[in-house]
């Protein structure tokens, strides 16, 4: 372990942030020296709309329920998939070299400010294939958790009146000796795994488009490492080709580190798209059953609902 400080990394973080940034200044120079066509900058393997780790830029508005209380909040994200090498050479079979960056937060609120809860990184290297309607990719990814400084503030704050004399009791003992009792402790939480998604679009007639998908991934490396190492799913999304393209989206995933069958979902309409515009900017209503999936959450059975704004 390294320390500075207030802050300290241990030397398996350390190796996995070295090995992310030369990963990356790898594809990057790649760019100088691969002469690839640059007529296509999309992804060729489109994430899932309703699947929770999709890297992408939103903001929503949440409700679900913690220690006895009904919290509300927000969960913010900045996302990016980049393409860095598009290869045409086999029409009509093309290849794609990217990388995705993400980062999630969830905010809460007290008195006018929004205290930070939750933050949870993402870096994937996909490799993408696409023929005709028919997509896929094979995907390194890296994801890490950590808690706010606003959680324990949040938790007090929706304390029943017993529990918060309880806490305060216990809490001027613990001042007595120079120790901070945590309503809620940090979880190590990281992973590296590798993902496999396969995707296939279709015209379901009355002017609609269909896509179906299926992912899987193997945890090669995970803390906790009690937990077990894989999860497989499917989804569904349909959306109509008339403005505003209205769509509805599903997704259903088996994590076997939590042993849960966890069930997302979104319906709402696309405001922009890639064929007349450089992003996709959608707006939805969102629900969620099943296992919690922020890293220090994990495990907690959580049931969401919300609304949110998506910009890819």
């Amino acid at each position: 372990m390294i320390k500075w400080g207030k802050f300290s990394i241990e030397f398996d973080d350390l190796f996995t942030i070295i090995l992310g940034v030369v990963i990356v200044v790898g594809l990057l120079s790649c760019c100088a020296v691969v002469q690839a066509s640059q007529a296509k900058r999309d992804p060729l393997y489109e994430n899932p709309l309703a699947y929770r780790r999709s890297p992408e830029s939103s903001i929503s508005l949440k409700s679900s329920r913690y220690m006895g209380s009904q919290i509300k909040y927000f969960e913010g994200a900045l996302g990016l998939q980049l393409p860095i090498v598009t290869l045409h050479h086999l029409r009509p079979h093309t290849f794609q070299l990217g990388v995705e960056v993400a980062s999630w937060i969830t905010l809460g609120y007290q008195e006018g400010a929004f205290p930070l809860l939750l933050h949870d990184y993402l870096i994937a290297v996909p490799v993408s294939f696409r023929s005709g309607k028919f997509s896929a990719a094979i995907k390194y990814n890296h994801i890490s958790a950590h808690l706010g400084d606003g959680m324990n503030q949040i938790l007090e704050e929706n304390l029943s009146g017993t529990e918060k004399k309880d806490y305060e009791f216990y809490q001027s003992i613990a001042d007595s000796v120079g120790v901070d009792i945590a309503l809620k402790e940090p979880l190590t939480y990281s992973r590296e795994f590798i993902s496999a998604h396969v995707s296939y679009e279709f015209h379901m007639g009355w002017d609609t488009v269909g896509r179906v998908y299926a992912h899987g991934g193997y945890i090669y490396k995970i803390i906790p490492r009690r937990l077990k190492r894989y999860f497989i799913g499917n989804g569904l999304e349909v959306t109509f080709n008339t403005f505003p393209f209205p769509y509805l989206a599903q997704d259903t995933t088996y994590n076997a580190d939590t042993d849960t069958l966890d069930y997302s979902a979104q319906a709402g309409i696309i405001l922009l798209t890639r064929e007349k515009s450089s992003v996709t900017l959608r707006v939805a209503f969102t629900g969620y059953i099943g296992s919690d999936r922020r890293g220090q959450m994990l495990g907690r059975k959580l049931k969401q609902i919300g609304f949110g704004i998506f910009l890819r």
